[in-house]
């Protein structure tokens, strides 16, 4: 077999796992309306799920010193199974229910592990001049996933229960743990120098990195806004479904992503940030103000936007500005700071959610205009635009 056709085949197992993998883990976007209607006060939601994002960030550290060491199709083969054999737990009938959250925590950290390591094997698997090509496809591909897992797992809930969703999801990251166990992985070169932790304290020292990592940290607010309070707002409002969001967020980040990514390294930062940053709090006081599944469709497109152009620019803003051999642990950071936003939204949000969701969500549109005056003030163009 050809080298060419290798590649092939190995972005086709990688690119299939992210794409069941997302589906079975976007499902879980649906454990809010689970929950309320189990009974539980939107706080208690919110703080579950702000678990997401802890998750995230402990595992961080672990996944710096190994990512680099071991076959990234056992890493991802070990993060699905313990994903979908966590949701196991959510039949139990704990005495106080915020112990969901021990769960969630797994959930959560084992999402970073495999989007960490699928970009791990990712690199490795495309050729250079495939790379930009070859990473918007692959986005494309978690997007589809998202869809495709947030609409079935709904109309599955809806219709035949928790057990029929929990069986969809846990199903789908099953076959993304084939998926990757499958993938004609070559053994890592283990000559290279260990990670040490001198190195995240070199790269702290530039400066110019703490804008772009505060714009992470919003953008991670907004997500987490909406993962812990959306479908309590669908539920409150009488809309109808969620899945109008789910479908229309995703479809807008394949619709920038195809359309004008290649327009994001030929402006500054602060002309290309701009707008989807205002989208961001736009979002969430659409869902304040929701009546209708059009207003639903609407804050999806808008927070498609926000994630479609703020998602892959700050993640470049980032790595141009970080050492060659720093570089992916540098892409870690963003991903410390975008999960430290969901815990943040999620329980600042809580806090607030049992009062007004109205107010969780308006409180959280104010923090997130917040990041207007940092790109204005504290960005400057990245020195390998």
């Amino acid at each position: 077999m050809s080298q060419r056709h290798s590649l092939s085949f190995g972005f086709i197992f990688l690119a299939f796992a992210l794409y069941a993998g997302v589906a079975g883990h976007e499902s879980f976007t649906l454990l809010p309306k689970h929950f309320s209607l189990l009974g539980y006060s939107p706080g208690t939601s919110g703080f579950i799920m702000s678990f997401t994002g802890l998750g995230g960030m402990l595992f961080m550290p672990l996944l710096a010193l190994f990512v680099d060491n071991f076959r990234q199709k056992y890493i991802l083969m070990a993060g699905y199974l313990i994903y979908g054999l966590s949701a196991l737990c959510y039949f139990l009938e704990p005495s106080d229910p915020r112990l969901f959250a021990i769960p969630r925590l797994f959930q959560g950290g084992m999402i970073t592990v495999t989007m960490v390591s699928l970009t791990a094997a990712v690199s490795h698997v495309l050729p250079p001049e495939q790379r930009s090509r070859g990473y918007a496809l692959f986005g494309v591909l978690g997007q589809l996933g998202a869809m495709t897992g947030v609409s079935t797992s709904e109309w599955l809930f809806d219709s035949f229960g928790f057990p029929a969703f929990i069986i969809f999801a846990s199903g789908a990251l099953g076959v993304a743990a084939v998926s990757s166990l499958i993938f004609p992985e070559k053994r890592p070169d283990l000559g290279h120098e260990k990670p040490k932790p001198r190195d995240f304290l070199d790269a702290l020292k530039n400066r110019s990195i703490y804008p772009f990592l505060y714009l992470a940290l919003i953008l991670g607010t907004g997500f987490g806004t909406m993962l812990g309070f959306l479908p309590d707002m669908v539920l409150l409002r009488d809309v109808g479904v969620i899945k109008p969001y789910y479908v229309a967020y995703p479809a807008t980040v394949i619709t920038i992503r195809l359309v004008a990514s290649h327009w994001f390294n030929k402006f500054s930062a602060r002309r290309i940030l701009f707008v989807p940053l205002l989208m961001i709090p736009s979002a969430l006081l659409l869902v304040a103000s929701l009546q209708t599944t059009m207003g639903l469709i609407a804050a999806g497109i808008a927070y498609g936007v926000a994630h479609g152009v703020l998602f892959p620019v700050l993640q470049a803003e980032l790595i141009n500005r970080s050492a060659p051999n720093f570089r992916a642990r540098m892409a870690l950071l963003f991903q410390f700071m975008f999960n430290g936003g969901i815990f943040l939204a999620a329980n600042f949000g809580g806090f607030l959610a049992d009062r007004s969701l109205v107010l969780t969500f308006a409180s959280m549109a104010a923090i997130g205009l917040s990041a207007l005056p940092v790109l204005i003030i504290g960005t400057k163009s990245s020195p390998a635009r």
